[in-house]
């Protein structure tokens, strides 16, 4: 019987009742440079300018489980180690994921296999929902970026991420900043409807496109937190359906959606990747394509849907179940 290890500090947080995030790892192992910029760390400000030692996966990696706990929350970053499903990670275990040579980017479809040949690697958000949802019933919350989805070309080629079946059937959060810009927003947005996955906003109205606001044609119900809790009380008893609760990125750092559309449909063209290299192969391009800019942009929304993530893990416990 596979099991999934949960770090004891998690197992204790939850006895306690206080609040736990979720963290997905393919981020960490395949979503980010593995390289030193100390400029861009600095110019993201505290606490990222603390980091400018570290490569900016690693970097990341900390100011993640920091926000979380910055925010009253106890952070539990979910991997595959050695074959061992992970919830919660030690610092050491965090740092040889990220330094490791050959990880597998642990989508659903491969959790299994990687248990039993031992393999090592960082999950994508499906595969974290996996890890959370059978290591510990009462962990409701993922953070992440932006959810994997419908890639631009799907009617030539179907290409639909396992994140989108994965939340479908999973009743958890994932908080994110909408699909990935490199994505087809609308295709992801129908196919969220048709998985029937509710698609909240926090302070936003409309979709958010992951580096940029909405742009007004994808309506989403703007929440308080306390109403997103309510909400998902009804979901539960309904439903065993995940709810996406997305939130536009942070205004200093947001990106012209226009200008980042113009950008994304260049280098969806330039780029060949396809499956599981797709959308890091994607996302290194444009960000050399904006001159640096939509990584700056993807490092503080990261860190900003970690903080929301943890206020919502908070209500929900404040706000249990009736």
């Amino acid at each position: 019987m596979t099991t999934i290890r949960v770090h004891p500090e998690v197992l204790t947080a939850l006895a306690e009742r206080r609040p736990v995030v979720g963290l997905e790892s393919a981020v960490i192992t395949h979503g980010l440079p593995k390289i030193p910029r100390p400029d861009l760390l600095r110019s993201l400000g505290t606490p990222f300018d603390t980091k400018t030692n570290l490569p900016i996966h690693l970097a990341l990696a900390e100011v993640m489980e920091e926000s979380v706990r910055a925010a009253g929350a106890v952070p539990a970053t979910t991997a595959v180690l050695h074959g061992e499903l992970v919830v919660g990670l030690s610092e050491k275990e965090r740092q040889d994921l990220a330094e490791h040579p050959s990880s597998t980017k642990a989508a659903p479809h491969r959790l299994s296999t990687m248990v039993a040949t031992n393999a090592t690697g960082g999950t994508t958000v499906g595969g974290a929902l996996t890890l959370l949802h059978h290591g510990h019933p009462e962990l409701k919350v993922l953070a992440t970026g932006g959810i994997g989805g419908v890639h631009r070309g799907w009617s030539i080629r179907p290409d639909i991420s396992a994140d989108l079946t994965v939340l479908s059937r999973t009743p958890m959060f994932c908080v994110c900043a909408g699909a990935k810009i490199v994505l087809d927003a609308v295709a992801t947005f129908e196919a969220l409807e048709t998985l029937g996955i509710p698609v909240l906003g926090s302070g936003c109205s409309f979709f958010p496109r992951f580096h940029a606001p909405g742009d007004g044609t994808l309506p989403v119900r703007n929440c308080t937190i306390g109403e997103t809790v309510q909400i998902a009380h009804s979901q539960w008893k309904l439903s065993s359906a995940g709810i996406l609760l997305t939130q536009d990125p942070p205004e200093k750092w947001a990106l012209d959606l226009d200008m980042l559309e113009a950008v994304t449909r260049k280098t969806v063209e330039s780029v060949s990747a396809t499956g599981p290299d797709a959308t890091p192969a994607l996302l290194s391009a444009l960000d050399e394509a904006s001159t640096g800019k939509a990584l700056q942009t993807n490092l503080a929304l990261l860190r900003h849907n970690a903080t929301l993530a943890a206020s919502l893990a908070t209500a929900l416990l404040e706000h249990p179940q009736p």
